[in-house]
């Protein structure tokens, strides 16, 4: 997944690149990262978006 760090530390832009099951878990896991925190990043004395970061999530059934 690709998403950008948003100047309040929320997260925005979110895009599945590749799913296995294809389509099965996104929905999901796009709800999972939308609830992801971060510090801002600075530059210079104003908060920054951080753009295209990456995480891969896993799912596991038991």
């Amino acid at each position: 997944m690709t998403f950008d760090i948003l100047e309040n530390g929320g997260v925005g832009n979110i895009n599945v690149v590749t799913s296995s099951p294809k389509g099965v878990f996104d929905k999901e896991a796009k709800k999972a990262l939308e609830r992801w925190k971060y510090l801002p990043a600075k530059s210079k004395d104003n908060l920054a978006r951080r753009m295209n970061q990456e995480v891969r999530l896993d799912f596991q059934l038991d």
